[in-house]
């Protein structure tokens, strides 16, 4: 099929498909924009997955999608970008996404919120203290199945300012590009692994810093209790 002929999927539909999926894991609560999951494997693990897309969520915070891990406790912040190809008939991982005004926005955003470094005990340690992520889709993205993710490539903050600081971004025309050719990027099955086991995202001090600013944009406040209880 011709890549003419096929209609752009709106990033705000691949977000909505991840808000409402998390493979491996059981739905057991759905509130407007709050999603609740249960690990059916073991007894008492939740992930919440707020939407917060064209929200006060993302004008507070710069991203779309928000995790929060229950055990440990700790948040993983989520903007999409979709990659374009200039070529129609360019190859699905010939696709790139070019920073705009909005793109540095967003990343002044997240820094502004900052996160700590210090973890205070074990179950803090991550292998990336930083919480918040870019997921890098194709303008065509769809799941292959609809237990799946939308394919994508999700880059740590700190990974996106490192690359845009190096040659390798640079595209022919002088300007900035993110892809798929020569990317390093964790897949759907890395992100949800290290998200929902703890080894990425928000620790200690800063999880409840996050828990508070959240809350305050959708009016909940017992998400800080959450946060604050499942902490060990």
């Amino acid at each position: 099929m011709r890549l003419a002929n096929r209609i752009p999927i709106t990033e705000a539909s691949n977000i909505r498909h991840d808000w409402s999926h998390l493979p491996g894991w059981d739905s057991i609560e759905s509130n407007f924009d709050q999603q609740t999951f249960a690990d059916p494997t073991s007894d008492g693990r939740r992930v919440s997955i707020y939407y917060a897309d064209r929200e006060g969520l993302e004008e507070t915070t710069g991203t779309d999608l928000i995790y929060f891990r229950e055990k440990p406790a700790g948040f993983v912040l989520v903007q999409y970008k979709r990659m374009k190809a200039d070529d129609l008939e360019a190859d699905d991982n010939d696709r790139y996404y070019r920073p705009d005004a909005q793109f540095k926005k967003q990343m002044t955003r997240m820094n502004s919120i900052g996160w700590s470094h210090s973890f205070a005990q074990l179950e803090d340690w991550r292998l990336d203290p930083c919480p918040f992520y870019f997921k890098f889709v194709n303008e065509y993205a769809t799941p292959k199945s609809n237990e799946e993710l939308v394919r994508g490539m999700y880059m740590s903050l700190p990974l996106v300012e490192l690359a845009l600081a190096s040659d390798s971004t640079d595209g022919p025309k002088g300007g900035k590009r993110i892809g798929w050719n020569g990317a390093r990027y964790l897949t759907n099955t890395d992100f949800l692994s290290l998200m929902t086991n703890g080894w990425i995202g928000s620790a200690t001090a800063t999880t409840d810093a996050l828990a508070q600013l959240i809350s305050e944009s959708i009016g909940d406040d017992r998400l800080v209790l959450l946060a604050r209880e499942s902490t060990p």
